[in-house]
């Protein structure tokens, strides 16, 4: 799930498509796993073919994933497209099929198969000599998963266009023309992004909305969405939407529900009860679902979430107590050195010594030799 920079360091992230809403620019793009927020609510209706398209997918892997087949199901209802992550899916259920088959292989061994082709088929470069195989074995089976078209789902063409067939130039300016004179929160926007996909998909307009949306598209738009003059008064939304993750992290809504109910809806290090800034953090880097295990994960504050998985404050295993990095010694954050972290009652969730070690260890590696973990005079 990482790539290297021109400096070295490692660059976590899943490659997505992301919508430009104000250009209508379509392109692939590293998502940082820390801005990878949930969809606030299911997005889409899934099709009857659709859902037992993921029931045969879920046949052949599920036995490999943390999901139970309803959560799995229920899991696409949140992607604006549905039907390209089915599609992903079934392509990774094929190569798995056909590459297991050919060996004799044990349970683990084919689950660390699994992962392997859900993190190639997030964009992530190969580091070890399994995915290097992996890849050059999907490349020579490719025109066999081109021919199975029954397998994979394209056999019925329906009313679904082609990902690169959709107008997104005229989406977005659907978009921006609809928004204009009207004062609507994010979700609303978002549920107006959704609807306007639904209508270039062949989806016909039954609603008030889903009509004026509809003529909006019909429009000629021949109008330059890239103008740079500031107008208060006409100010676009420029954010990026997320289109389609190449492949969604199965199992991260669970995860995050976990802690929170764990931890009773509050950061393990400040108290802080803001559902909208909590965050479910790992202590070991999200690898694959089993790593979405809740010993694997503390719920914190998002600034709290992003120091801790850059290394610049830590748990010490033997005490629950935080530690800073020198680094921060002279902020506001010195604070919660040698504070001792609230954990779950229940054995079953408390953090995994184990991981915390490891994380504790890498933490005191990036204080460097010369450095060490900022403390302030308290007797432990």
């Amino acid at each position: 799930m990482s790539k290297k920079t021109k400096s070295g360091k490692t660059k976590s992230g899943v490659i997505a498509e992301v919508l430009n809403l104000k250009t209508g620019k379509l392109m692939k793009k590293r998502i940082p796993l820390e801005e990878m927020l949930p969809a606030p609510k299911q997005r889409r209706q899934l099709t009857v073919e659709q859902i037992t398209r993921i029931q045969r997918i879920y046949s052949i892997v599920g036995s490999f994933l943390g999901d139970s087949i309803d959560e799995w199901i229920k899991g696409f209802t949140y992607d604006l497209r549905p039907e390209e992550e089915i599609k992903c899916w079934e392509r990774i259920s094929f190569v798995f099929i056909e590459y297991t088959n050919r060996y004799t292989l044990t349970f683990s061994q084919k689950r660390i198969i699994l992962l392997r082709l859900i993190n190639i088929t997030m964009g992530n470069e190969p580091q070890d000599d399994l995915s290097k195989a992996l890849i050059c074995f999907w490349e020579k089976i490719r025109k066999d998963i081109q021919l199975k078209q029954e397998f994979i789902g394209l056999e019925k063409k329906d009313n679904f266009q082609a990902q690169e067939e959709i107008n997104f130039v005229k989406l977005a300016f659907a978009y921006q023309k609809y928004i204009k004179s009207r004062s609507l929160s994010l979700e609303e926007k978002d549920s107006i992004i959704v609807q306007l996909v639904c209508l270039m998909e062949g989806e016909k307009p039954k609603d008030p909305r889903s009509k004026e949306l509809f003529q909006l598209l019909v429009q000629d738009n021949k109008c330059n969405l890239n103008k740079e003059v500031f107008e208060p008064g006409n100010i676009s939304d420029t954010r990026e939407q997320v289109v389609s993750l190449v492949v969604r992290r199965k199992g991260q809504k669970k995860f995050r529900r976990d802690l929170f109910k764990a931890y009773k809806g509050r950061c393990s290090v400040t108290g802080c009860d803001i559902e909208q800034v909590l965050q479910a953090a790992h202590i070991i880097p999200y690898l694959g679902n089993e790593t979405n295990h809740p010993t694997n994960g503390i719920l914190l504050r998002s600034d709290i979430h992003l120091l801790f998985d850059n290394y610049f404050l830590s748990v010490d295993p033997q005490s629950y107590k935080v530690v800073i990095s020198p680094k921060l010694s002279s902020t506001n954050y010195r604070e919660l050195d040698n504070q001792k972290i609230q954990v779950p009652d229940q054995d079953a969730f408390k953090p995994n010594l184990i991981a915390l070690e490891k994380h504790y260890q890498i933490f005191l590696q990036k204080c460097g030799d010369k450095e060490t973990p900022y403390r302030k005079n308290e007797i432990y």
